[in-house]
This record gives structure tokens, C-alpha cells and sequence, in this order.
């Protein structure tokens, strides 16, 4: 704590970065400026102070936080630059498990969107609207999953063959090596080895010269600090755009070697059952308009003994490869677990990588109520944070970066920053009004189109399987 300013709380912030090619010290810098902005959107200010020269290496800024109606505090951005001493993965090893996990990954995302979905349908509509946007939830995430098997193909015959062609094999080799290469050391002994204890230290060392400690991670960063947070626990946690369905999906693969041997030729048969059922179902519909000769009875026959036949046989198939899947899987201890901290999780709905965030089955419904935007979250008597609870606000759509770059536009917008700094007051509460979890209109319009074209080339996928077998 600084000694010319003693009556004022400190805030030790701890960064962690993502996946992909970072500076040291750059997520701190880029936490600073989205404070900076938060407070600034909110009429208050940031003001730079000096670093001591007998501070470790690893603060890299520090300021003064001031926002009307709350507490002013000294922030102390500490590099947790993890990134740094490991050893670079090489290029097939990591495209060969790529490919490996493409179904798992493809159909976790599926299943993120879903859940996502479905809880935003909560949000302040009635019974007719909820139930119409589930169903848009539930019938999208289904022309997902339909389409895995088509993604996977692309993959398995695109990427060996840009690895064989030299001037498209440098631009893949950057891409799995440098980014999709820490995804790969996310499920590697490495990481529990050397990154994990490292800014485990490093949380122990911010503590000791604060006041309260908040862990700001992004995207992997942020399933790393969940992790670091379970054993140091830290006071307050930012997870910004948070991997952990996706990575503890990957641990899970990487735990279970039995896994990919039922799920692929569960993944590769889908589009064979698809034609089958959609061309018996045709052939039925065809049938049944052919005149009043054709009865009812004939007709319904003439679609149990076809699509409805081939559409039991798939769901069988599928749930007899569920109940493997789950037999066979094994989970690392910590996934699922939620630290002893005060959570807050920064999300955009067109953000892919935070799909599917992890909630723990204790957080009720009240306690997503209480820790609305309007709720004045975590103010008692005692000025302190209800530990061990979970909140999520969402952010708007970057004004304009495209969508496509959601995931590495955070920080440049002010409701993250002011995201993290309410998590750094003495007094946790929003300083600025929350954004509503809506989905774009132009998405609720484009992903059932996608859906249907990706459906019907998957049915074409399908029609070429079952042309090889004859």
C-alpha cells in the first residue's frame, strides 16, 4: 500500500493473456486503458502515478481511480505474462491433434450457443417469447451439430493438404504453431508444471502489497486465472471472454484417449443417416400426393418403413454413442469448480469463445438477480464482496470493429473497463447502466439460412457415402 496516501484502498491487478503471440506486459497496459475508459465513460478519471523502482518487475503501471459516488482507489496492473520459457509445439503434432478434436470443439461450441440461448430467452420477455426464441435456439444449434461432420471433412482434407504446399504451409504454420499451439499446451503437463505456479506466485506477491487482489484474464487467460484462483483465492476475478467451456472440453478429450475412437465414426456415419432420412422422407411426401389412389394409410406406411425408420436408427445410434461418451469420459479434478472469489464474466453474444460459460448448480436464480446491473452487487455492511458468486454482462457489439473480431476487441470498449473497475472498488457497484443480452436482428435472420444451406450440403455429403458403398 502506498505510504503518501494512506487512506486510500489498493487495488493489485492481475493480468493474464490469452492465446496467440502477446508482449510482456501488454494485457496490463491494455487493462489500464480499458480502466481508463470505463472511468472516463462514467465521469471519473485515471490518473498515471509512478512506479517505484523497488516494485517487482512484474507491476508494470500503477494510478489513481476516481469515479463520482464510489470510493477512490490506486490501481497496480501486474503483468501476468505466462507466455514466456515454453517450448513451441511443433507443426504436425499440433495439426494432427486439431483434427483430433475438431468434433469435440465443433460440438461444444454447438452446445455453448445453445445454452447461451437459453438463458437470454429469460430475459425480460413474456411466456410466447421465451418460448420462440428457445426454439430458434434449439433449431439452430441443431443445424450445427448437423453440419459438424461436413466442417470436419473441410478440415481433414484442407488442412494436410495447405501443410504440403510451402507458401500456404508458412501462414498455417504461424496460425497452429503460434495461436492454436497454446491451445494445445492448455491440455499439456507443461502448463501445470510451469505457467500455473508461476502466476500463483505472482497472485501471492500482488496480495502482499494490497489491499484486495482482482485476477483479470482473457479468453485462455481467463480459464487460467479460474484455475490459479481455486488454490490462491483472490478476492475478485474478470474473466473477459472466457474459453472454459471450450478448453475444459479439450481436457476432458485429452483425459479420455477412448473418446475420439466412438465419437468419430459416430461424426463421419451422421451424414449418410441425414440423406437417408431426408430422401425416404421425400419419397414419402411424393407418394402421398400422387392422387386419390394413395391413401392415408399407404402414405403413413410408406414414411414408417423410411424416413421414420432411418430417423430411430440415427437417434438410437446417437444415444447409444451419448451413453459411451459418458461412460468412457473422465474429468480433471478442477473442471467445473468455481474459486472462492467474486466473479465477474465480460461477454459478447457474437463472441464464439465465450460461449457456454461453466455455472456452478449452486448459483440460483436469486443470485442472478442480485447481481444484475442494477442491483448494487455486493454492498454490505461491511463494505466488502459476497464471495463466491457468479455474474455475467454482457457488452455491446465494438461500434466499429467486425463482429468477427468481438473476442480481441474488449478492451477497447468502456463497459469492460468499467466492468473491472467496479471489481476493483472498495465497494463493488456498477458505475455504468448494464447492456441487455440481445442478439443482433441480422444474426436471428442469417443463422437459420446458414443453417439450412449447411444442412442441405451435409445431405449432399451424405448422398456421396452412401454412393461409395454401393
Amino acid at each position: 500500500m502506498s505510504s503518501t496516501t494512506p487512506q486510500i484502498s489498493t487495488t493489485a491487478y492481475v493480468c493474464v493473456h490469452g492465446i496467440g503471440v502477446h508482449d510482456s506486459g501488454d494485457l496490463a497496459e491494455q487493462t489500464r486503458d480499458a480502466v481508463r475508459r470505463g472511468a472516463e465513460a462514467a465521469g471519473g478519471s485515471l490518473t498515471d502515478l509512478p512506479v517505484d523502482s523497488a516494485a517487482p518487475a512484474e507491476l508494470t503501471h500503477r494510478a489513481r481511480v476516481e469515479v463520482p459516488g464510489h470510493e477512490p482507489y490506486l490501481a497496480e496492473f501486474h503483468d501476468g505474462w505466462w507466455d514466456s520459457g515454453l517450448r513451441t509445439p511443433r507443426f504436425w503434432v499440433v495439426l494432427l491433434w486439431l483434427l483430433e478434436i475438431a468434433p469435440f470443439a465443433l460440438i461444444s461450441g454447438a452446445g455453448g450457443w445453445c445454452g447461451d440461448r437459453w438463458r437470454e430467452a429469460e430475459d425480460g420477455v413474456g411466456a410466447v417469447g421465451r418460448a420462440g426464441r428457445r426454439l430458434a435456439a434449439l433449431l439452430t444449434s441443431a443445424a450445427m451439430l448437423a453440419a459438424v461432420p461436413l466442417v470436419v471433412l473441410v478440415l481433414l482434407i484442407g488442412l494436410p493438404l495447405a501443410g504440403l504446399v510451402p507458401p500456404w504451409r508458412r501462414g498455417l504454420h504461424h496460425v497452429l504453431v503460434e495461436v492454436v499451439g497454446d491451445v494445445w499446451l492448455y491440455r499439456s503437463a507443461a502448463l501445470d508444471d510451469t505457467v500455473l505456479p508461476r502466476l500463483r506466485r505472482l497472485v501471492e506477491a500482488a496480495a502482499a502489497r494490497a489491499d484486495r487482489v482482482t485476477l483479470v484474464g482473457h479468453s485462455q487467460g481467463a480459464e487460467l486465472s479460474r484455475r490459479v484462483a481455486l488454490r490462491t483465492a483472490p478476492e475478485r476475478c474478470v474473466w473477459v471472454g472466457s474459453g472454459e467451456h471450450q478448453l475444459s472440453t479439450l481436457r476432458v478429450v485429452a483425459a479420455s484417449a477412448w473418446l475420439p475412437l466412438v465419437v468419430w465414426p459416430f461424426v463421419l456415419a451422421w451424414p449418410a443417416f441425414l440423406h437417408l432420412a431426408l430422401t425416404r422422407g421425400l419419397d414419402a411426401v411424393a407418394e402421398a400426393g400422387r392422387g386419390p389412389g394413395v391413401s392415408v394409410h399407404g402414405a403413413g406406411g410408406v414414411l414408417l418403413s423410411g424416413a421414420a425408420v432411418v430417423v430411430l436408427a440415427a437417434v438410437l445410434y446417437g444415444a447409444l454413442t451419448a451413453a459411451v461418451v459418458r461412460w468412457l469420459r473422465r474429468r480433471p479434478d478442477d473442471v467445473g469448480q468455481v474459486p472462492q472469489s467474486r466473479i465477474w464474466h465480460v461477454k459478447s453474444l457474437l463472441d464464439p469463445i465465450s460461449w457456454g460459460t461453466v455455472f456452478p448448480t449452486r448459483i440460483q436464480a436469486e443470485d442472478r438477480e442480485q447481481c444484475s446491473p442494477d442491483s448494487g452487487l455486493g454492498e454490505g455492511d461491511d463494505g466488502d464482496t459476497r464471495r463466491g458468486q457468479v455474474c455475467v454482462r454482457y457488452v455491446p457489439p465494438h461500434p466499429e470493429g467486425p463482429w468477427w473480431a468481438e473476442h480481441v476487441t474488449y478492451f477497447s470498449r468502456p463497459a469492460t473497463g468499467a466492468v473491472i473497475l467496479e471489481a476493483g472498488l472498495a465497494r463493488p457497484e456498477p458505475v455504468l447502466p448494464g447492456t441487455v443480452a440481445r442478439v443482433p436482428p441480422w444474426l436471428v435472420t442469417a443463422a437459420p439460412v446458414a443453417g439450412a444451406g449447411l444442412l442441405w450440403m451435409t445431405h449432399l455429403l451424405g448422398e456421396w457415402q452412401i454412393q461409395l458403398l454401393r
